[in-house]
This record gives C-alpha cells, sequence and structure tokens, in this order.
C-alpha cells in the first residue's frame, strides 16, 4: 500500500451522496450480536480516487454507521 500518501488528505473535505433508506444488519466483528448495527449507504467518487490513491480497490458504494442496539 501507498504509505507515503497517508495522512495526505487528513481535514479534507469529502463530498458523498447518501441513500437515505436506513438499513439493519448483523455485527459485522462477527455476526454474534446480529441485528445490531444501522446504516446509510453513501456513494462518492472521491472517497474511491483516495482509496486507490492509497493503493485500495475503490467500491462502489461505502455506509455510515448511525447507531446500534444491544
Amino acid at each position: 500500500k501507498n504509505r507515503l500518501a497517508w495522512g495526505k488528505h487528513d481535514n479534507q473535505i469529502i463530498a458523498f451522496n447518501v441513500k437515505p433508506d436506513v438499513r439493519q444488519t448483523g455485527d459485522t466483528t462477527g455476526w454474534d450480536r446480529p441485528d445490531n448495527y444501522w446504516f446509510v449507504d453513501i456513494f462518492s467518487a472521491e472517497l474511491s480516487a483516495i482509496k486507490q490513491e492509497l493503493g485500495f480497490a475503490p467500491k462502489e458504494k461505502y455506509h455510515i454507521t448511525i447507531g446500534r442496539t444491544y
């Protein structure tokens, strides 16, 4: 991975679009607590470009976790 690019975009505002549908999914750390996390999907060409610059594959969509239930 491109460690020289780490920190290059610190404090940069990244534009993204939000899909306003909230979705619920299981625990992403091992599925030991199903249906605990709530997400919204986001889409950002800018974020994908930064991931590529860092040496990672871009994604079609990303997510933001907005809550967790117990």
